[in-house]
């Protein structure tokens, strides 16, 4: 996959970084892990902002501006692995009870 269609992939998300990695590397720098996902595996990390109201899990949460967002995309088939969002402080609604 590349870098192009990355960015095709993300285009909500106005993308400041986008490297080109393996899992492993990815774990030891975050901490998270899979263990579906092998070592081995080149997958794009892609971090970028979001402008304006980003609704997240079943619209329970709101970040109301500049959400940063950091996904995980498959280098081979484009698959999103995942994705954490990043609220900046005084920004975030939770609708959850």
């Amino acid at each position: 996959m590349t870098i192009e269609s990355v960015i095709k992939k993300s285009s909500k998300m106005r993308i400041t970084k986008a490297k080109l990695t393996t899992y492993e590397e990815f774990v030891a720098k975050t901490g998270e892990y899979k263990s579906s996902i092998s070592n081995n595996r080149m997958v794009w990390i892609v971090t970028g902002f979001v402008q304006g109201e980003l609704r997240m899990a079943k619209g329970r949460s709101v970040c109301t501006d500049n959400a940063k967002i950091v996904e995980l995309r498959d280098a081979e088939t484009g698959d999103s692995f995942g994705r954490s969002i990043y609220c900046p402080p005084k920004n975030e609604i939770n609708f959850m009870p």
